[in-house]
């Protein structure tokens, strides 16, 4: 009987750890290379036009030097992390908030793919679905570094 309590409390304990990393935080800066390509495009405004969707939104030019290590620099103060319905998540945000920012890393260091920020702390990455702390105040920070949307 002692035996089988151990064993209990040793899978449980297992089980306990394996939650806890699979939760940890993990810092924003992993997404992007030194020498990848970032793109982004900005989306702030959703609405419906003449019943019809409007989405307002400007893609930035291919970043300055300064730019890239500024961005760089925001990401390593950054971290987002798995939720209990990552793994079932299919990518899509719902309640997007005010604002979105995509960003798009391709070749250098870092594997091609699209990050997708919403202003409610929602992040898609992969087709997955992350939570992100103080997403708001990141995306005002990416708009300090990107500058002027350029018009239309």
């Amino acid at each position: 009987m002692q035996r089988k309590k151990l064993c209990a409390a040793a899978v449980l304990a297992v089980l306990l750890a394996g939650l806890i990393l699979y939760l940890l935080p993990r810092p924003l800066s992993d997404l992007l290379g030194e020498s990848s390509r970032i793109d982004t495009v900005r989306t702030y405004e959703f609405e419906i036009r003449e019943g019809q969707p409007f989405i307002d939104s400007a893609t930035y030019p291919e970043l300055t030097e300064e730019q890239k290590a500024r961005v760089f620099a925001l990401c390593r103060q950054y971290s987002y992390r798995r939720t209990l319905g990552t793994p079932f998540s299919d990518g899509s945000i719902s309640g997007l908030g005010n604002r979105l920012l995509d960003i798009f890393v391709t070749g250098g260091d870092a594997a091609p793919q699209s990050v997708t920020v919403s202003s409610t702390g929602k992040l898609a990455i992969a087709n997955r679905v992350y939570k992100m702390n103080h997403a708001e105040r990141f995306l005002e920070q990416m708009e300090e570094v990107l500058g002027e949307p350029p018009s239309a």
